[in-house]
């Protein structure tokens, strides 16, 4: 596990992990487009064998920031409510006590599906019904998604998975 930035200087945290047979990386950057304030996020997927790979991705939804609670810089950091979520093959939607969240991937998921989330150590196990619904709604601000990436990796070959989140 390794965290850097860009060029060690560019505010664009990188973060990597390596297993067995994959190495990821996660790059993400704001951009302001048409005056609204976007965040990007890549999920870069390497395999790192001779042989081909078949390999799901799964990125999770869930009601966590990355800033820890006692961090605050515009919004609060630790749990954060997500009161609705909706997930469509090309977007998901999500109401926070802010208003609502759109993210946008540059490729549709094979399959999608929303819960509330009741803790555990794995979010597949969570929602080990992928596909299932595609909406759902939580008075506790528990709301969850996952999005599944099935791919086959070539030997040595990178595959790029490409978010957008916006606000409004």
């Amino acid at each position: 596990h390794a965290q850097t930035l860009i060029d060690d200087v560019l505010p664009m945290p990188v973060v990597s992990r390596t297993y067995e047979h994959v190495a990821l990386q996660v790059i993400t950057w704001a951009e302001l487009v048409d005056g609204t304030e976007q965040l990007m996020f890549e999920y870069h997927v390497e395999n790192l064998c001779s042989e081909r790979l078949d390999c799901d991705l799964l990125v999770a939804l869930r009601p966590f920031l990355v800033n820890p609670p006692w961090q605050d810089l515009n919004v609060r950091g630790g749990f954060n409510p997500i009161w609705e979520m909706t997930i469509e093959p090309t977007e998901a939607r999500f109401c926070v006590d802010e208003g609502t969240f759109k993210l946008e991937y540059e490729k549709p998921s094979c399959a999608a599906s929303t819960s509330t989330f009741w803790g555990g150590d794995s979010f597949a196990d969570a929602v080990s019904v992928v596909p299932g619904s595609a909406a759902v709604t939580d008075p506790l601000g528990h709301c969850s998604g996952v999005l599944q990436y099935r791919e086959t990796f070539e030997p040595f070959e990178t595959k790029k998975f490409g978010f957008r989140l916006s606000f409004g």
